[in-house]
């Protein structure tokens, strides 16, 4: 599955990046990040989206995991900023809240690389 956003998401890194394997997103809520504008105006600059990851692509009676999915908006691209596996840490929302805060407006899209934010999720589905 591919998750993007934006006029031209199809065009974006966004929609080019996901986990091997069978995965999908969660079905709720997303969570847009926003900053204040100068005139005032609120402005997305990330969302956090949930995602079901299988946590062994070859074995499809295997368990997904659930992984919150860091992804930069705006000028200068759409693209993942990191990952919190939210199975494998409490605090999962707050990781994936402090990372799009302090990393996703400077994120520069193919040149920097998502990181894995907080315990480290199985090798088997780490994309990046």
């Amino acid at each position: 599955m591919y998750v993007s956003f934006g006029r031209k998401a199809a065009d974006e890194l966004a929609a080019t990046q996901t986990f091997p394997g069978f995965n999908d997103v969660t079905k709720g809520t997303i969570e847009w990040r926003l900053a204040r504008s100068p005139n005032g105006t609120a402005q997305p600059f990330a969302t956090i989206l949930r995602w079901n990851v299988r946590l062994n692509p070859a074995d499809d009676s295997q368990p997904h995991s659930p992984v919150l999915v860091v992804t930069r908006l705006g000028p200068g691209g759409v693209c993942r900023v990191g990952y919190v596996d939210a199975r494998a840490n409490p605090d999962a929302n707050e990781l994936a809240r402090k990372l799009a805060d302090e990393r996703a407006r400077s994120f520069r899209c193919g040149v920097d690389k998502p990181s894995f934010v907080g315990n480290q999720p199985p090798a088997s589905w780490s994309r990046d």
